[in-house]
């Protein structure tokens, strides 16, 4: 169930990925771009390490 509702195929994806996002100290709307590198195919971890490492990159390397 959960891959279902994280790859966007149940209305409560948000709340998961936004609290993801949250839990991993990115910021808050950081859910929509996880969100849409799952759209674009790529799987969960793929999705979760771009957006820490551009994250990272913005934030300058921290």
């Amino acid at each position: 169930m959960l891959p279902r509702i994280i790859a966007g195929r149940v209305p409560s994806a948000i709340p998961i990925l936004h609290r993801l996002a949250c839990m991993l100290e990115l910021h808050p709307n950081a859910w929509w771009l996880i969100e849409s590198e799952l759209d674009d195919g790529n799987s969960l971890e793929d999705a979760l390490e771009m957006v820490v490492d551009l994250s990272r990159k913005i934030r300058g390397g921290r």
